[in-house]
């Protein structure tokens, strides 16, 4: 029992121990609140002091202005008052600048970035212009380029077509045309020998060879032409047109067609005769060009010439040569009137009706009579 009281006394006793703890915490929050308070009183005396000492300069200064002026002064109290009303509103509008500066900042940025890929577009705009110019200009000249391609090949086209046109078969005359270029073959050699000889000779010597050999050229400008048409008759059967060919194609039938390239050949073939015939009898007549000097073997060998151009005439219808020497009597042949050229101008102690030029042979073809032969005397 003892015990129990004991342990109650002890109970109370921090019972009342903590309540007068409670009751000195409680004293001291008061003495704070207090000490804030006093705080708070004495800054806001100093502030109001502070105000109101402004407030009487600013009533002095306003009212010894209105005396001035004859106006009324407010104090700033009354005009603080008097805006307190509005003030939420002016807030409020503050605010909405705020968001509207806001706004705006955020609209430059906006703006500088419109801007950026404004100018980033327009770069892009002018290179694909750019772009556009050079790639019209390549598709033009590319379109140039193809349409004279087009043209080129049109025209390689049309001459093909042309040249199928004037290309004929010509079987039939391949034997014919073979024995033609053959006798050209010989003909052209015999202006290769002229020609090698020359160089065998003296200076005097060579000086009229030359020109006996350049007088037959002139008369054979056409041969090469020839035997070229000949040897494609030959070797490919086919002949191509030309204004001397076209007339030997008219006929459908192969000995007309034979018939017509025989006597044009001939005729072509007789001024190459002629002109290789004058050059070996004026080269076989040689020392009476140059006297004192021995040319009797190139005489000997052109004289030859005259017998084989004879023979191997007869193999493309020229069937008969009338026999003439230069340095002889007229006889039988036709002289004509004209001026006679070197070197045989040059050729001295001849008699007067004497042949000194040839100009032409008399000859005999399948489809001609003999012709005279041509010539100048002295």
């Amino acid at each position: 029992m003892v015990k129990t009281d004991t342990l109650q006394n002890a109970v109370n006793m921090i019972s009342n121990r903590m309540d007068t703890m409670e009751n000195a915490t409680n004293i001291h929050l008061i003495l704070l609140i207090a000490i804030l308070v006093l705080m708070i009183i004495t800054v806001c005396y100093f502030v109001v002091g502070e105000i109101l000492h402004l407030n009487k300069i600013s009533a002095e200064k306003k009212k010894h202005h209105n005396n001035s002026t004859g106006v009324e002064a407010k104090s700033a109290i009354e005009k603080f008052l008097k805006i307190l009303p509005n003030l939420p509103k002016e807030l409020g509008q503050l605010q909405i600048y705020k968001s509207k500066a806001d706004d705006y900042e955020k609209l430059e940025k906006n703006l500088e970035k419109v801007r950026i890929e404004k100018q980033a577009l327009s770069e892009q705009k002018e290179k694909l212009e750019k772009g556009k110019i050079d790639y019209q200009q390549n598709l033009l000249a590319k379109d140039k380029e193809v349409s004279d391609k087009l043209k080129e090949i049109e025209d390689h086209n049309k001459s093909n077509k042309e040249l199928l046109e004037k290309v004929k078969k010509a079987d039939i005359l391949k034997d014919f045309a073979g024995n033609v270029s053959d006798y050209l073959d010989f003909c052209e050699n015999i202006l290769k020998i002229a020609n090698e000889n020359i160089s065998k000779t003296d200076v005097e010597t060579a000086k009229i060879m030359a020109v006996l050999l350049q007088q037959a050229f002139q008369k054979t400008t056409e041969m090469a032409k020839w035997k070229q048409i000949c040897s494609d008759i030959k070797e490919k059967g086919i002949a191509i047109q030309n204004k001397d060919l076209k007339n030997c194609f008219q006929s459908d039938n192969d000995t007309e067609r034979l018939n017509a390239f025989k006597t044009l050949c001939i005729s072509k073939m007789k001024p190459f005769t002629n002109a290789v015939l004058i050059l070996c009898e004026a080269n076989s007549n040689l020392a009476k060009f140059v006297e004192n000097t021995d040319v009797s073997s190139i005489e000997n060998e052109f004289r030859n010439k005259i017998t084989e151009i004879k023979s191997k005439a007869k193999s493309i219808g020229i069937t008969g040569i009338t026999e003439v020497k230069l340095f002889t009597p007229l006889g039988n042949n036709t002289a004509i009137e004209g001026k006679i050229s070197l070197p045989y101008s040059s050729v001295t102690n001849l008699n007067k009706d004497i042949i000194i030029e040839i100009v032409e042979f008399g000859m005999k073809t399948e489809f001609e009579e003999l012709t005279k032969t041509k010539v100048f005397i002295k």
